[in-house]
């Protein structure tokens, strides 16, 4: 059921590539909001508020997948990343939650992946554990996200069932800061593959940043080198135009910059 708190709200949908070969992976759910003056966007700062938005996008998110897997059959192996907050990560019925919407819309669990941050998670690693365990058990997968942006130890990758790490935008321009620069990301990428973690490389603006992950072994990434965030009808376009293949792409509208 739509909250119609958030009539407003607009989602977006940032394309996620394989550095390899330029296919198609999936889609980042982007939430816009708009400040009371209508001319900018923000997130609401109250968790409580914050939530019931993630909600929002889910099921908006959701509508629109679904709409692209019955249209083409290509989307049909694409996952869509939608961003979970840490209230609703250790919420009561999240489970349930989930279930019902992705049975609402005919969603296969694999086709979903719920981002976390290492902030959100670190805090009470046993209590993440038991949820994301559960996602996976239903095959709802969970991705890491921001990873890199604080400055904690990576033992608490072994703590966690998550398939895979987001690598924040920061930690990926490192690779243009020298050699240790390039030494520090090549280490944590071969870890992460160790572990048999997918990575996704986030931020990428450069084709020579793309070369320089694609070449460490990172899996995927997205950034305004493929496309910006788009709507989901410029998103549909996307997979009509491309099939499994996003690059080299030129998006229908300029989207709006994260």
């Amino acid at each position: 059921m739509r909250d119609s708190r958030f009539d407003a709200l607009t989602v977006l949908f940032q394309p996620v590539v394989g550095l390899a070969d330029g296919a198609l992976r999936g889609f980042e759910a982007l939430a816009r909001w708009p400040h009371k003056d209508a001319l900018s966007f923000s997130a609401p700062s109250e968790p409580e508020v914050l939530s019931a938005l993630s909600r929002q996008v889910l099921v908006q998110s959701a509508a629109a997948f679904a709409g692209w897997c019955s249209a083409f059959p290509q989307a049909q192996s694409l996952v869509l990343n939608v961003n979970l907050p840490a209230l609703d990560l250790y919420s009561l019925g999240l489970l349930e939650r989930i279930a019902e919407t992705l049975a609402q819309y005919a969603i296969p669990p694999f086709a979903l992946r719920l981002e976390v941050t290492e902030h959100d998670v670190l805090p009470d690693l046993a209590r993440a554990h038991g949820v994301i365990a559960a996602l996976g058990k239903v095959g709802v997968g969970v991705a890491i996200d921001d990873f890199g942006a604080g400055a904690t130890s990576l033992m608490w990758l072994l703590e966690l069932p998550v398939q895979c790490v987001k690598l924040d935008r920061d930690l990926v321009q490192a690779v243009h800061r020298g050699p240790r620069g390039i030494s520090i990301v090549r280490h944590i990428v071969a870890l992460l593959h160790a572990l048999e973690l997918e990575t996704v490389a986030e931020g990428l603006e450069r084709i020579e940043t793309a070369d320089a992950l694609r070449a460490m072994g990172c899996g995927s990434g997205q950034g305004y080198l493929y496309a910006p965030p788009l709507s989901a009808e410029a998103a549909q376009a996307l997979i009509a135009q491309t099939g499994a293949r996003a690059w080299p792409f030129v998006p229908a509208e300029p989207g709006t910059r994260v």
